[in-house]
């Protein structure tokens, strides 16, 4: 607003917009349109991903129930304590809030390796969590 009244200086209540001079484009026609060409063939693509999905990686190897790809999640989460490599408590524990309304507190937090080039740090344990939750965000 400070650039605005420096150009054009303090209206009065009477002074008319369509008389103030106008700014000129910073980008040519062609620039716009080639803008617009781009925005437009973006929205034509399907998205890269869904937002949630199943992972099978659970069949390959030997851990209990279904992991999920979650891109809107916040934290990687499990329910298993057998799972983790490492474990500690938390100073502060992470209130959950899942997709039924119900709100858990996680026990602890942790590493855990789904297999060996697969390594996910950060896992908040949850127990009695029935699956486990991978977090793309």
């Amino acid at each position: 607003m400070e650039k605005c009244l420096n150009l054009f200086g303090i209206p009065n209540k009477t002074t008319d917009a369509s008389k103030l001079k106008r700014a000129e484009p910073k980008f040519s026609d062609e620039e716009y349109q080639e803008y617009l060409r781009l925005k437009a063939s973006r929205q034509a693509q399907p998205p890269l991903t869904s937002s949630i999905s199943t992972a099978c990686i659970s069949q390959s190897m030997d851990i209990q129930g279904p992991w999920v790809i979650d891109k809107g999640a916040f934290d990687h989460i499990s329910g298993d304590a057998s799972l983790f490599t490492s474990m500690s408590s938390q100073k502060f524990p992470h209130l959950i809030n899942f997709a039924n309304g119900s709100n858990v507190t996680s026990k602890g937090i942790g590493q855990i390796s789904l297999c060996p080039s697969l390594t996910l740090k950060s896992v908040l344990f949850v127990p009695n969590c029935p699956f486990g939750l991978i977090s793309l965000s």
